[in-house]
C-alpha cells in the first residue's frame, strides 16, 4: 500500500544533523533566586554542548497556576470517591513561557501504545541519518501472538501486502496500529530508540513486581518527547513538523480532544493497558494543545475499570485546563 504521505515525506527530509552516540545526559541544576532549573544536553560531541530539554525543577508558583492545580486536584479526588477512576495524573505545561504544574506527576504507570511516541522519533531520527529508509519496504505476516487494542478504529494491515515505512508510520500513529508497530520497530536500529532515553534519563527497564510489567513511565517523564519534538531539539526541524503533524491526525478523539472544542489542533497519543486476572485498566492522553494564543501540553494517565469512565475523566481534566487559560485570558 503506497500512502498520499510519501510524498510529503520526500519533501520532508531536509537536512541531516549529527548523529550522538547514546550517552547519559549531562545534568546541571542552577539557581536564581527562587527558581531552579535542570538541563538536559545530548553527549557525544568533542566541541559542541547540544541543550536537549530545560526546565524548571519545581511546580510554578504563580497564582493562576496555583488555582488550576487545586481545580484538577478536586476534580480528581472527587472521581476517585466516587469510583470512576481509582487514580489519576497530571501535567501541564505552558509552552510559550515554561511554567508547569503537577498532580502526582511522579507516579509511575505503564505507558502501553505512549511508547509509539518515542518509536516514531527514533523511526525519523534514522530517516535523517538514511534518506532511504522511508521507503523501505516489508511485507506484512500476521503475528498470532499480538495483544489486540480494546480502543480501535477497526483499521488493520492486509496480510500479505508490502508496506513502506512511511506507510507503518503513519499507520501506528493515526490508527495506533500495533502490527504497524512491530514490523517498522524490527528496522529501526536500537542504538537510535535507546539513545532517546539515555539522553532523556529515562530508565524504562523498571520492573514491577506486583504486575510485572515493564517500561513504567510517569506523566513529568513521558511529556519529554513532547517538548523535544515541539522544541525540535532531538529531530531537525522537518522532522519534528512532520512527527507533530501525524500526531494531530490521530483518529482517537475521546479523552483530551473531547474536553475542548473541535476547531482547535491537537497533536496528541492515547494507550491502553490491561492487566491479567484483575479488573484493574490503564488509559492515558498526552499531547500538545494548539490553543490561539497559548499552546500548551497535558498529560494525563489514568487507572480504574471502565474505559469509558476514564476517557470522560481525562476529558474533564482538559476542559478544566482549556476553560482555565480562556479566563486568565480575560483576566489579564
Amino acid at each position: 500500500m503506497k500512502t498520499n504521505f510519501t510524498f510529503l515525506i520526500l519533501i520532508l527530509i531536509g537536512s541531516q544533523l549529527n548523529f550522538a552516540q547514546f550517552v547519559k545526559p549531562s545534568k546541571t541544576n542552577t539557581s536564581d533566586n527562587t527558581i531552579n532549573v535542570q538541563e538536559i544536553r545530548t553527549g557525544g560531541y568533542s566541541f559542541i554542548n547540544p541543550l536537549l530539554d530545560y526546565y524548571e525543577t519545581n511546580p510554578s508558583s504563580i497564582a493562576s497556576n496555583k488555582i488550576l492545580q487545586k481545580n484538577i486536584n478536586d476534580y480528581v479526588t472527587k472521581k476517585i470517591a466516587s469510583k470512576e477512576i481509582l487514580s489519576a495524573s497530571v501535567y501541564y505545561r505552558d509552552l510559550n513561557l515554561g511554567p508547569w504544574i503537577g498532580i502526582n506527576e511522579n507516579v509511575e504507570y505503564s505507558p502501553a501504545s505512549l511508547l509509539k511516541v518515542p518509536f516514531l522519533i527514533a523511526a525519523l531520527k534514522e530517516a535523517q541519518l538514511n534518506p532511504d529508509f522511508l521507503q523501505k519496504e516489508e511485507v506484512y505476516i500476521p503475528n498470532e501472538n499480538q495483544v489486540a487494542r480494546n480502543v480501535t478504529d477497526s483499521f488493520g494491515l492486509i496480510p500479505g501486502n508490502l508496506y513502506t515505512m512511511s506507510d507503518l508510520l503513519t499507520e501506528m500513529i493515526i490508527h495506533s496500529d500495533n502490527d504497524a508497530k512491530d514490523l517498522l520497530v524490527k528496522n529501526i536500529p536500537y542504538a537510535i530508540y535507546n539513545q532517546i532515553f539515555n539522553d532523556l534519563n529515562i530508565d524504562i527497564q523498571k520492573y514491577d513486581t506486583v504486575t510485572n510489567q515493564l517500561n513504567f513511565l510517569s506523566v513529568k517523564q513521558y511529556a519529554s518527547f513532547f517538548r523535544i519534538l515541539y522544541n525540535s531539539t532531538f529531530l531537525n526541524k522537518q522532522m519534528s513538523e512532520y512527527a507533530l503533524w501525524l500526531l494531530s491526525n490521530t483518529t482517537y478523539n475521546d479523552g483530551i480532544k473531547a474536553g475542548i472544542p473541535d476547531t482547535v489542533k491537537v497533536s496528541h497519543k492515547f494507550g491502553e493497558r490491561f492487566y491479567v486476572n484483575t479488573d484493574v485498566k490503564q488509559l492515558h492522553d498526552c499531547g500538545i494543545i494548539y490553543k490561539a494564543g497559548t499552546p500548551y501540553l497535558l498529560c494525563v494517565m489514568t487507572k480504574g475499570s471502565d474505559l469509558k469512565k476514564m476517557s470522560q475523566v481525562i476529558a474533564g481534566i482538559s476542559t478544566i485546563v482549556y476553560t482555565h487559560l480562556d479566563h486568565v485570558k480575560k483576566v489579564y
